[in-house]
């Protein structure tokens, strides 16, 4: 079920983003800290899956590295929440590229939304 609500947001997302004019790109599934994307991109949006259990903390930086500076402020969210999709109505211009730092107790898998310039 997961799954089918994960295609159906991605979808979802995939129909909204291109009022920008060009073409979303998507990053595979990850499941720790790891550089998006280098260089000018425009972030619109993420993903998240925490483990049914443990907490999620996530800081997005405009950097190929946790540092510099962020794209959104710091997010929190709850283990037993489920699958949660953030999207951005006003995609944020970055200008380094699209780093991903998240922190948990146990593991998370995450998918990051932006437009390649």
């Amino acid at each position: 079920m997961k799954r089918i609500v994960s295609i159906l947001v991605v979808i979802a997302l995939a129909m909204a983003v291109p009022a920008l004019a060009f073409d979303p790109v998507r990053s595979s599934p990850q499941t720790a800290d790891a550089t998006i994307t280098s260089g000018k991109a425009f972030f619109s949006g993420f993903l998240i899956q925490p483990d049914g259990t443990n907490d999620v903390a996530v800081v997005f930086y405009d950097n190929t590295s946790a540092a510099g500076t962020k794209i959104l402020p710091d997010l929190t969210f709850a283990g037993d929440g489920g699958t949660k999709m953030i999207s951005l109505d006003n995609p944020i211009e970055c200008n380094t590229g699209i780093y991903i730092d998240v922190t948990t107790a146990g593991t998370v898998g995450y998918t990051v939304f932006f437009v390649k310039r």
